[in-house]
């Protein structure tokens, strides 16, 4: 939890042993957290001693038969949505202070391994094992939620991510590559849209691809529609411009464990500290989440939140770090290279 003055010092509350996924609901207040397992546990920002502000469970969301992988929270209609191993989503609303699921006809074969709602909130993208993105969105006539398929990965689907007018989706990939792919659905989305590309780019066609040195474990866009970041585990983040989509405009190499970008929504100023690629914008900063993970075992970890202001991240203790990082300049000093993920033990 944290105060809405930035100049003063944060709350830092220990709310699980571990938390695998978490989403602020849209004013803040609220936020959804699985503990590293099948639930979905839900805090509110409520008063505690002396007046502070203090985290306190309200409602436990049991649905999912396996480990929840991915939480998003819509802003504007309060809808929850969750994935998760057992290959399920459900999209969870409040009626008469109680959340109802709804699930959603994903047909997957394999997990679902991430989550993430498009910005005007009619769709939302999950992540698989299955080496495809499943676009979702509701169908009126049928009442119920189903999906299109996208195809075109070569292995899992670890992370996705929405363009800000909501047609084209950032993937990442542990083929070791990040793409940038049509999401637009005939009938939903309002035809006439412009992107990089051209206006209403065909479902699933493939517009740009990006080579990594390691598994792609994140991405996130400018509020430009036009820059964004990619998180590998070479510990390097690539910032591309799809205006010149042949060479990234930035690769900063870190010295520490891979990256995890948070690099959710975020309202008013706050949107701004996603990317910060230029000069005017050189204040600007990425928020960056490590869990810095050995072997990628996030069960081995304590976690906390921190909330700053408007710029929510996950942080943990123990052998795992968080950092701020401004994509605006580079480092002075090359830190040398991590070790390949080839050579990292298998489990």
């Amino acid at each position: 939890a944290a105060s809405t003055n930035r100049r003063e010092m944060p709350i830092v509350e220990q709310l699980e042993p571990c938390i695998t996924c978490h989403a602020w609901n849209g004013d803040r207040s609220m936020i959804a957290l699985s503990p590293n397992s099948n639930d979905i546990h839900i805090y509110s920002l409520q008063p505690g001693s002396a007046g502070a502000l203090k985290l306190t469970r309200v409602w436990t969301l049991r649905e999912h038969d396996a480990l929840v992988t991915g939480l998003d929270w819509a802003a504007s209609t309060n809808r929850l949505v969750s994935s998760s191993q057992d290959r399920n989503a459900y999209v969870w609303e409040l009626h008469n202070n109680e959340w109802k699921p709804t699930l959603v006809i994903l047909r997957l074969q394999r997990a679902a391994t991430s989550v993430s709602w498009s910005p005007d909130e009619t769709k939302f993208a999950v992540g698989s094992g299955e080496k495809l993105v499943a676009v979702c969105y509701f169908e009126e006539q049928n009442n119920f939620w189903v999906s299109k398929h996208l195809r075109k990965h070569g292995s899992t689907v670890t992370c996705v991510s929405w363009s800000p007018n909501s047609l084209l989706l950032a993937t990442g990939s542990a083929d070791y590559r990040g793409r940038i792919v049509s999401a637009c659905v005939r009938g939903v989305d309002t035809p006439g849209k412009q992107t990089p590309f051209g206006a209403d780019p065909a479902f699933g066609t493939v517009l740009a691809e990006y080579a990594s040195s390691g598994w792609v474990h994140a991405s996130a866009w400018h509020p430009n529609g036009t820059t964004v970041a990619f998180a590998s585990h070479d510990s390097t983040v690539a910032v591309v411009s799809l205006l010149s989509p042949e060479v990234p405009l930035q690769t900063i190499r870190l010295a520490e464990l891979p990256l995890k970008v948070s690099a959710r929504r975020q309202p008013s100023r706050g949107e701004r500290t996603l990317l910060g690629t230029n000069t005017e914008n050189a204040h600007a900063a990425l928020p960056v989440a490590v869990p810095c993970v050995p072997r990628l075992s996030p069960s081995c970890q304590t976690a906390h939140l921190l909330a700053l202001g408007s710029a929510t991240r996950p942080c943990s203790s123990g052998s795992s770090r968080v950092r701020a990082l401004t994509l605006a300049a580079s480092r002075s000093r090359r830190a040398p290279a991590p070790p390949h993920p080839r050579s990292w033990p298998r489990r």
